[in-house]
């Protein structure tokens, strides 16, 4: 395939000309930068000159924060998130993307166990070069996806963010949230990039296609989320009610007389929890003073905003349609996006040549019972 095709069927698949190559280069800088890293106690901070081109889109700086986390939740060194920062401002019922001024700043979250050393997170950067790489593909993706559209509507992103601080702990519920997430319509945004890059990487032909797809994990992931089902996560949640009960009991709510109203009751609070994250991301986004702050909006903003809350909590009282709803949505999204991956075989070499950690994120966020409600927070008139 001529090098003009190629492009062509690569935006066509939503993967912009020169992310590959780009997110190879920043690799490299990153990788060169890092082995002056000698104390891993503190964030790790620097700026890259860089001459980085995506399609239009053009990088002169890139600023990076590499977050160093020590926690017994791991024996050894782990690559748990990337996020690309987003800087916007409410304008008129949308979210404004700061004008772009020719850089972005990335952060890269990095746990480890007591006692690692520097010398064993340079190991590291340097060993997981393929996962690190498709991970800066994404967050690229997301950059050039926030400067070629910078407005973006209020229902998506505070859903998005919503879903991202809900914590329970509690496995069949952080696997449902993750599938939430991975298929959520800014995500899928940046699935063909990384897919794209990955297939690079691994100099994937096109004999080794099947085997290399079905054994992704990205593929595997929309798979998980296009099995989903809602009879399928109560059956899960029955294997998880003794810590269900201790949620509860930590809590100091009532625990339902039998193990199927405790896990209605269960799922009634998850929903809850998603719209109060939700509903808390929206106020906070479209707040501008601390009038707002306090005292709430008022004219058109108060409009708009229990327009987009109401359509958050519409599930509110038959909780129950709303992981029927998300199963079927899960399934179109998924089944789309796999067959949309799987047409990157054209791209695949014709010779013969041969996130990231969600749950440790969440565990790391945050203290998971104190953050969790039981009750709807905002009322709405």
């Amino acid at each position: 395939m001529n090098l003009t095709n190629r492009t062509f069927l690569l935006e066509s698949l939503g993967v912009p000309e020169g992310i590959i190559d780009s997110t190879e280069l920043l690799y490299k800088k990153i990788l060169s930068e890092i082995q002056s890293l000698d104390d891993i106690s503190e964030d790790f901070e620097f700026d890259l000159s860089t001459n980085i081109t995506i399609s239009d889109f053009k990088l002169k700086k890139i600023s990076i924060i590499i977050d160093f986390v020590e926690t017994d939740q791991v024996n050894e060194v782990r690559f748990y998130s990337m996020s690309f920062h987003h800087q916007s401002r409410y304008e008129d019922g949308k979210i404004i993307s700061k004008p772009y001024s020719g850089g972005i700043k990335l952060s890269i979250g990095i746990a480890y166990p007591e006692g690692t050393t520097a010398e064993e997170v340079k190991k590291y950067f340097k060993d997981e070069k393929n996962d690190l790489i498709t991970s800066l593909a994404h967050e690229l993706k997301h950059s050039y996806d926030d400067f070629k559209k910078p407005v973006s509507g209020l229902k998506g992103i505070t859903n998005y963010f919503g879903i991202q601080r809900t914590n329970f702990g509690i496995k069949p519920i952080s696997d449902f949230l993750f599938s939430l997430y991975f298929t959520h319509s800014i995500e899928n945004l940046v699935r063909p990039s990384e897919f794209a890059t990955l297939m690079n990487l691994n100099k994937i032909n096109k004999k080794d296609f099947y085997n290399f797809i079905t054994s992704s994990e990205m593929y595997n992931k929309l798979k998980n989320a296009y099995n989903f089902s809602y009879e399928g996560l109560v059956n899960d949640l029955k294997s998880n009610i003794p810590q269900i009960e201790h949620l509860f009991s930590y809590k100091g709510w009532d625990i339902p007389g039998n193990d199927n109203e405790l896990i209605d009751e269960f799922l009634r609070i998850v929903y809850v929890n998603i719209v109060n994250n939700t509903i808390g991301k929206l106020k906070e986004l479209m707040t501008e003073n601390l009038f707002e702050e306090f005292l709430g909006f008022i004219g058109d903003k108060d409009r708009i905003f229990n327009s987009v809350a109401k359509f958050a909590s519409r599930f509110e009282n038959r909780e129950q349609d709303f992981y029927k709803y998300e199963e079927k949505r899960m399934k179109y999204v998924s089944e789309k996006m796999m067959k949309k991956i799987v047409k990157l075989f054209a791209i695949a070499n014709d010779d013969k040549k041969s996130i990231k950690d969600w749950e440790l994120h969440q565990k790391i966020s945050g203290k998971t019972n104190e953050t969790i409600d039981r009750d709807y927070k905002y009322k709405l008139r």
